[in-house]
């Protein structure tokens, strides 16, 4: 595997999508089209990829959430898992990013009781006397 590889220039995009789809967020059909138009332009001989974001694409639209981990399942196996290292990598490193941060947790919930009264300003309105009780 070279760094100007083009199984790992389609891989690492086609996670990105997967990645994206998997977590929720809204996937732009643009990003889709690019991912196979990169597909034919680089690796139009390789029908294992073109069988999954064929697949990827039709379970899209209804559940874009089980598409994102379909496709992510296909690219950890995908060349006899050529980039399984960069898919596992970075779904620890997006779920150590997404993990409830302790800091962001609202304060524990208020006492119900009104709060305690100022102290007195002046020594006369502490007298009993003064009928401030």
């Amino acid at each position: 595997m070279t760094a100007h590889s083009p199984y790992v220039a389609w891989g690492l995009r086609a996670m990105t999508v997967a990645y994206k789809a998997r977590s929720g967020r809204k996937v732009a059909f643009p990003e889709i089209c690019d991912l196979a138009r990169m597909h034919t332009d680089v690796l139009p001989e390789d029908g294992e990829a073109a069988r999954a974001l064929t697949r990827f694409i039709a379970r899209w639209s209804e559940d874009p959430v089980a598409a994102g981990a379909g496709l992510l399942v296909f690219l950890q196996c995908w060349r006899e898992g050529e980039i399984a290292p960069e898919v596992r990598r970075t779904g620890e490193v997006l779920a150590e990013t997404s993990a409830p941060d302790r800091a962001a947790d609202p304060p524990p919930a208020a006492d119900k009781s009104p709060p305690p009264a100022p102290p007195p300003l002046f020594a006369w309105q502490s007298r009993a006397d003064a009928g401030l009780d």
